[in-house]
């Protein structure tokens, strides 16, 4: 028996408020019925899997969640918006209510919304812009009072989510999910998964095989794959090591302590011989590796999203269920195909880590529904969403200091450089999980040497950096390169300075030792 669920929850009733803020940030390229369905999609997505206990932390998650995903809206949103185009409000709202906000750049469209339309104090609207990890948030928000054409209000959009229903199971897994209660006294089976019963009434949940295909894509709807997940007293003894106050390393800033609400198992499996299994709370996942004289269990931040591979082990992870074929390769090799057995991508050929101070592991192209996506391990149990320019050095990656969301490494510069050196100048920028972002640049030769050269500047005002540089034991050279349609200026101690395709070389003295006086660098239109 199942019964409607009313949409009285506050994220419910906070709903369309939700899609009228991402509506607004949205980009301005399609027509507005697609831009309103991505909209939907966005918040549907960014909504909780789970009860709610407080409402108004929750909704700030979500809310960041939304602004987030609607400034720069990834590609496969835009992909398979045929549900969200249904029961569309009659009215929606005019082009020119908008029209304003279309030339303003994402972050200053964002504040815009928050300040004028949403009616954000300042300091919570500058907050709400620090943890989007938008750079110098007072800049922005005085940018967005600047706007001279004023946006036209909207008024809330008539839309609701699709019904919610309650069966006989906790709300959680409603239609997709069976309750898994761990242990060995109650087993049921169905086509969605299966359930078992511990004498100490943990419950644990198993997501059905194909409940992906119905459902968002979400870490709460992977399935429980690997060898191991119908032995009871494995998955029971890596719930009890979490439940149970077992000593815990922890990640990410997040809090120890057992699962909060229902917990699922992802993976229960042997790696490499060694049994490994990883459980979530929804808010945090646990990994647990069981040897042959002690075990560890490890909490981590649960992804947003969970569209990106866990790490099992070294140089094996677990795929998200939509990904049909993956490649692999470390940056400056060449793609090769990887296998995958039961979900979990194989140790690849060639992969070990590189010096200390390049990210780890290989880059994967996951292919998807909606197309190929890069992704690398940068610290993190899931792995990061990666772009990279065309044929990437070796190390383009920088090792971070902390786990990352998303990385982006864009080529500013390539040429000649003194001594007929051909170089390429390369900003990789992470988002961490908390939102902070971070921009570091490295000058790579062609012959192989590279030089960490500090950060590179916001995308806003443009990217520069620069380094004190010499070729074999030559003199040293003070070098600043700056993105197109910039020029680098620097201050220094210099003999003389010249400028040529947005390169700045400045001659410096002779010696083994590489100068240590101070410069300083800026950047600006010629």
């Amino acid at each position: 028996m199942s019964e409607e669920v009313p949409a009285q929850s506050e994220m419910d009733r906070r709903y369309s408020e939700l899609v009228r803020l991402s509506y607004l940030i949205l980009p301005g390229d399609r027509p507005r019925k697609y831009r309103l369905a991505l909209a939907r999609r966005i918040v549907d997505e960014s909504m909780p899997q789970r009860v709610v206990r407080n409402p108004e932390k929750t909704y700030a998650q979500v809310r960041t969640r939304v602004l987030f995903k609607s400034m720069r809206p990834r590609r496969r949103l835009r992909i398979g918006l045929g549900r969200w185009l249904s029961a569309l409000p009659a009215a929606l709202p005019e082009s020119a209510q908008t029209a304003p906000l279309v030339e303003l750049t994402p972050e200053v469209r964002t504040a815009y919304v928050l300040r004028v339309i949403a009616g954000l104090p300042y300091y919570t609207a500058h907050d709400q812009l620090v943890a989007l990890g938008v750079r110098d948030a007072r800049t922005v928000l005085d940018e967005a009072a600047e706007v001279e054409e004023q946006a036209t209000p909207i008024a809330e959009l008539r839309v609701v989510r699709g019904p919610q229903r309650r069966s006989q199971l906790p709300v959680a897994a409603a239609s997709v999910l069976t309750i898994v209660l761990v242990g060995g006294i109650v087993m049921t089976e169905n086509d969605r998964g299966s359930a078992h019963q511990r004498a100490g009434g943990e419950r644990i949940v198993e997501v059905g095989a194909h409940a992906w295909m119905r459902a968002a894509h979400a870490l709460a709807i992977w399935p429980a794959r690997g060898d191991l997940v119908s032995d009871r007293t494995f998955v029971g003894a890596a719930l009890a090591a979490w439940t149970r106050g077992a000593p815990l390393k922890t990640h990410d800033g997040v809090a120890a302590g057992p699962p909060r609400g229902r917990t699922q198992l992802l993976y229960a499996g042997r790696i490499g011989g060694t049994p490994v299994a990883l459980l979530s709370d929804g808010d945090r996942v646990a990994r647990y590796v069981q040897g042959p004289g002690s075990s560890t269990t490890e909490l981590f931040r649960a992804p947003q999203g969970g569209t990106t591979p866990l790490v099992l082990a070294d140089g094996r992870y677990l795929l998200p269920p939509w990904v049909s074929a993956v490649r692999a390769a470390m940056p400056g090799r060449p793609w090769q195909p990887v296998t995958v057995q039961d979900g979990v991508a194989a140790v690849v050929a060639g992969a070990s880590a590189g010096p200390a101070e390049c990210g780890g592991g290989p880059v994967l192209a996951l292919q998807q529904p909606d197309g190929e996506h890069t992704v690398a391990e940068l610290s993190g149990l899931a792995l990061a969403d990666v772009q990279l320019p065309a044929q990437p050095p070796a190390c383009v990656l920088p090792a971070p200091d902390q786990a990352v969301a998303s990385a982006a490494v864009t080529e500013f510069w390539s040429g000649k450089l003194p001594d007929d050196v051909h170089g390429r100048w390369l900003c990789a920028r992470y988002t961490y999980l908390d939102g902070r972002t971070v921009a570091r640049a490295t000058l790579f030769e062609d012959g192989g040497d590279r030089h960490p050269t500090g950060d590179c500047g916001d995308l806003r005002s443009g990217e520069v950096s620069g380094v004190w540089w010499r070729h074999g034991r030559g003199h040293w050279y003070y070098l600043a390169a700056a993105s197109e349609g910039l020029k680098p200026y620097a201050v220094g101690k210099f003999r003389d300075t010249g400028r040529e395709h947005r390169l700045l070389v400045a001659m410096g003295p002779k010696g083994p030792r590489q100068p240590k006086a101070p410069v300083t660098l800026t950047v600006r239109a010629p």
